[in-house]
């Protein structure tokens, strides 16, 4: 009888350690995959700028979540993957970008604080992880564009955006407030353009191509924002510096014609107007030289 009954129980335990797998294997089937965009910042400093992702259910918990998210940008953008740069301890990241803090670290999607590494995503969404740079603090601002990409920006042309950012007040409740005095930057570089007291700017897109724009702060810790778009050519522009080109050359060929016409004949060379001259000058002074020895 007790045979049988450890029998029942070794069953049972079995067919329990079985079921959770094939569950979570047709979960993962049936969750199947959603293109979001990530971004990722280590300390102040941008390492993944909106980049497209594919996610799928790699922790095999059923869902597409951060988790998944945060699996895959390590194994798509982070030196060695996720085994090298990513770790959890009971539910909370104990390592992020290789980077060990103590668990200072934030996540949004769409702009919204991230509850946990559970949360869900779908189609569509923006998903930002960052280490803090004040570790101890946590005095780093989140920020984020009105806009993440925009279509038809033309070089030349101008750019409207306005940056926000998250704060709290006295009881801890998240406010969103501008961002007012950010220098704003272009694939890396610094701008003349910096944000007003509403967190706007208008800026001018004066190179054709790809770009980057984010912002940073001389009075503050900010996680960097991303806007990345790209920027046709400005074919009108291009024309015109040909057109300049033309003329410029045009009028440069008719000052070496006019300059020609007053001294050789235009198409002429100047070389034997020249020897023409020594020539003369050298009989000139054999005869004078002849005409001193005779007197």
């Amino acid at each position: 009888m007790k045979k049988q009954i450890t029998a029942i129980l070794s069953a049972a335990a079995l067919l329990a350690l079985s079921a959770p797998l094939s569950a979570s294997a047709e979960d993962a089937a049936a969750a199947g995959s959603a293109q979001i965009t990530v971004t990722v910042a280590a300390e102040g400093a941008l390492q993944v700028k909106a980049e497209k992702l594919t996610v799928t259910d790699v922790d095999s918990d059923g869902a597409l979540t951060v988790n998944d998210a945060m699996l895959l940008t390590h194994d798509a953008y982070f030196d060695g993957g996720a085994a090298a740069g990513y770790a959890l301890k009971d539910g909370f990241i104990t390592k992020f970008w290789g980077i060990e803090n103590g668990g200072s670290y934030g996540y949004t999607v769409n702009n919204a604080l991230a509850s946990g590494i559970s949360v869900a995503l779908k189609d569509g969404d923006a998903f930002y992880a960052y280490a803090y740079k004040d570790a101890a603090g946590y005095s780093d601002q989140y920020t984020y564009f009105d806009k993440l990409t925009a279509e038809d920006l033309k070089q030349n042309g101008t750019l409207e955006l306005q940056l926000s950012g998250f704060v709290y007040d006295e009881n801890w409740n998240q406010v969103i407030v501008p961002v007012a005095g950010a220098g704003i930057t272009v694939n890396g570089k610094a701008t003349q353009f910096t944000t007003d007291a509403d967190g706007k700017v208008t800026l001018t897109l004066y190179d054709a191509g790809p770009i980057v724009i984010s912002a940073d702060s001389s009075d503050k810790i900010i996680v960097p924002p991303v806007f990345r778009a790209e920027v046709a050519a400005d074919e009108s522009a291009q024309t015109s510096d040909s057109t300049t080109t033309t003329t410029t050359t045009t009028t440069t060929a008719a000052a070496t014609t006019t300059t020609a016409a007053d001294g050789v004949a235009a198409g002429e060379p100047a070389a034997p107007a020249v020897a023409v001259a020594l020539i003369a000058a050298l009989a000139l002074g054999t005869a004078y030289v002849s005409r001193r020895r005779e007197d």
